[in-house]
This record gives C-alpha cells, structure tokens and sequence, in this order.
C-alpha cells in the first residue's frame, strides 16, 4: 500500500492486492472483485459484498498466518517481459485447453440433463461465447500489445525513449481494459446461471465435473486478469509515462 499509517479502508482494492498478495484469495472468496475493480476504495468494496472493513481485516490478519497459496507476491515484482512469458505459459495456453474442455463436456451435460435443467443450454452459449472472447483476446495481447510493451521496455532499459512505440501502445492498452471488463462480465453471468455453481440433485458425474471446472475456471481467470490488470499494465502506464505520455 502507498502508506500502511492511512486505514485500509482508504486505500483501493489494488492497493491492497499488490502490497499484500495474501489478501488476494480473501478477496476472491468474499466476492471482493480485485482484477477489474482495483480503483474501487476498500470499504466500498465492503459495502458491496456486505462485509465490514474490519471484518475483512481480520480474515487478512488469519490468513497472513498461512504462506501464500500460490507465487503472486513474485510475480508482482517480476520484470515486465518475465511477467508477459508467464502469463503466456501460465494462463493463456492452459485456458484455451480448458475452455475446450468444458465445451465439450457441457455437450455431456445439455444431452444428459438439458429437459430437466434448461439452464444448462445457456451455460453451454456462454462457455462458447467466453472461448471465442478469450482466444481473440489473447491473440491480440501475444501478437501486438505483448510485442509493444516489450520493445517499449527494451528501449527505456537502454536510458531512451521511443514516442512512436508509445503512442502505438495506447489503443491496443485500452482496448485490452475494456476486453478485461467483457470477460469479467460474462464469468458473472456464467456464475448467475449456475447458481453459484451449484450441482442439482441427482444429476451425473458429468454436471459435478463442470460446476467444478468453472469454479476453477473464475478462480484462474481472475488471477490472470488481476496480474494483466494491476500489475503489468500498471508497468505499461510508467513506461508511457516515462516516455512523456
């Protein structure tokens, strides 16, 4: 955080996520959204899931007793291209095998269960939907803005700037927020249709393994975002900073 003597009520959800990753999965399980909702101020976020910023505070506090569960606090401070490698090989490879997967198997479930749970059929459009959102997506992030901020990082750690490199960043930066904001938009449908991804009963394995892979699915996808989001392209705005943007 900017200052740890200001209430953490005060300071925003990415403020908190990056000086105290442990935090991040707190958030996570009180539905504290911190991969598009950075800027939002810590007790509105508290406002919003019902939670009080002392209450929040507390299941921090518990959960700083426990090592982190995963290598977020070395990724916060990984060098930019090191950071947009592992995001490569950590998430974006990974994500499009499972979201084939799970289109493949809500086909199982819609063919076994979709008469008597007719939501299924718009849990399999939105899987659908979410896979040709997420490879476009990423596309663009390997083939133009990954490149840009690379070479843009290139160029400051030789002590010069590059304007042109800047100015061609801005759009494809801007356009990667607002693609963030879609994703995050249809995982809280995704999640709505499900119930929270709740398994009726009496259904088969097939219905339990895909609630299972979509809650595995908005845990991951969140991470990933949460790393674009606050964390690189946090280093990508310095970067436009420093060459006078």
């Amino acid at each position: 955080m900017a200052d740890r003597h200001i209430p953490i009520s005060e300071h925003t959800v990415r403020e908190v996520a990056l000086a105290m990753p442990i935090a991040v999965p707190v958030f996570a399980h009180v539905g504290i959204e911190f991969a598009c909702g950075g800027d939002l101020r810590i007790d509105e976020a508290c406002r919003q899931v019902g939670l009080t910023t002392e209450a929040l505070w507390a299941m921090i506090e518990q959960a700083s007793n426990q090592p982190v569960p995963n290598e977020l606090e070395f990724w916060h401070n990984a060098a930019p291209v090191a950071l947009m490698d592992h995001i490569v090989h950590r998430y974006h490879e990974p994500l499009r095998k499972e979201l084939q997967r799970l289109e493949s198997l809500v086909g199982k479930v819609i063919a076994r269960h979709g008469d008597a749970h007719p939501q299924v059929h718009r849990i399999g459009r939105l899987i659908s939907a979410l896979g040709r959102e997420m490879e476009l997506h990423m596309v663009k992030e390997e083939r133009v803005l990954f490149p840009l901020i690379k070479r843009l990082d290139a160029t400051l750690g030789r002590g010069l700037t590059d304007q042109a490199t800047a100015h061609q960043l801005l759009p494809p930066l801007r356009l990667m927020l607002s693609d963030h904001d879609s994703v995050m938009g249809m995982l809280a449908s995704l999640h709505k249709e499900s119930s929270g991804y709740s398994v009726p009963p009496g259904v088969s394995a097939s219905y339990h393994l895909l609630c299972s892979g979509l809650r595995g699915l908005q845990h991951d996808i969140q991470l990933h975002l949460h790393l674009e989001n606050n964390v690189l392209f946090g280093a990508a705005r310095d970067m436009l900073v420093a060459c006078g943007l």
